[in-house]
């Protein structure tokens, strides 16, 4: 009988460096930067409207 195979999953997280909460997406992590923050940085006269 073969042995289950048991494979953990790693993924890279880090903080963010204005509000230093955690950041999970891979394209949060890349830019060092959250949505939240990246929301307040933008000015809202270039906001997308919801």
């Amino acid at each position: 009988m073969t042995e289950p195979e048991d494979h953990a999953e790693v993924r890279l997280v880090a903080h963010c460096r204005r509000c230093h909460g955690w950041l999970l997406s891979t394209k949060s992590v890349a830019a060092g930067i959250g949505r939240p923050a990246r929301r307040e940085s933008v000015p809202t006269s270039r906001r997308r409207p919801r």
